[in-house]
């Protein structure tokens, strides 16, 4: 699932590349990157827009019709081998799925409600 660029994990927290999850056949956002800002943007099928900017700990998450909330994550997404890594559970979370981490297994699972 992650052909070019394998998750890591920085401070106890797996960062993943963003496009894998933003894109994938249960979300289906489109994601766009602002070099000038370093932000990434992507707003899924139901207008709900994410943006997290490189090196920064706060993220906005804004549903279609709402008025926007700024979160936090304890680790900043980086860029890493010219790919965008965000922290999974932050990413996850925004995108209303659960995460689970299975510490003996050292393995993550996503659930999603879509």
């Amino acid at each position: 699932i992650f052909p070019d660029q394998k998750p890591i994990i920085i401070r106890g927290r797996t960062m993943v590349p963003l496009r894998v999850i933003f894109e994938h056949q249960d979300v289906q956002a489109e994601v766009k990157w602002n070099e000038v800002e370093r932000t990434v943007t992507a707003t899924d099928r139901t207008g709900k827009t994410i943006v997290f900017r490189i090196n920064e700990n706060n993220y906005r998450v804004q549903e279609k019709g709402k008025e926007g909330q700024i979160k936090y994550t304890d680790v900043a997404p980086i860029i890493e081998n010219e790919r965008t890594l965000l922290p999974l559970r932050a990413l996850s979370e925004s995108l209303d799925f659960q995460v689970d981490w299975i510490d003996k297994e050292r393995k993550v699972e996503i659930t999603t409600f879509m």
